[in-house]
């Protein structure tokens, strides 16, 4: 197994509770990919990743995003939706990446997150982005995250 690098203690100590806890709700449908800091888990045609990163030495931030759609056409129409849509969630909210991608993320205070919390974040991030991606694609276009690029 190789080690992960991580920046502070907080986060080596946060990034291993959410390691045990996703396991626990997940089972072996989580992935953690070699000297990552960062878990991948799927439902349907979503797939979302879980992130740990340092807040200032003695906190750390863990992210659930899911890139939704790859390709679709940024139009005011799609853009004004996905801002109609965030207004509506309870956890978490559309964004888009540096790549041009549609993403859905959410965040937790790391010390402060129990299992539960994590469990409602990521399954809220996997089923939200399993039902946008089709809504999406089908009226803007774009390729969804278990869809081959090309």
């Amino acid at each position: 197994m190789s080690i992960v690098p991580f920046k502070t203690r907080a986060q080596r100590a946060i990034f291993e509770k959410i390691q045990r806890y996703l396991q626990q709700l997940f089972g072996e449908s989580v992935e953690q990919p070699t000297g990552e800091a960062r878990c991948l888990l799927a439902k349907g045609s979503a797939r979302a990743e879980v992130t740990v990163e340092p807040w200032g030495e003695d906190e750390a931030a863990i992210t659930v995003r899911s890139v939704v759609i790859r390709g679709a056409d940024l139009c005011p129409e799609l853009l004004s939706f996905l801002l109609r849509e965030n207004h509506q969630f309870r956890l978490g909210g559309f964004a888009i990446n540096a790549d041009g991608a549609i993403v859905l993320q959410h965040a937790i205070v790391g010390s402060t997150c129990d299992k539960k919390e994590l469990d409602a974040s990521v399954s809220a991030v996997l089923l939200i982005a399993d039902e946008y991606d089709d809504k999406i694609r089908a009226k803007w276009g774009g390729v969804r995250a278990i869809d081959p690029l090309g």
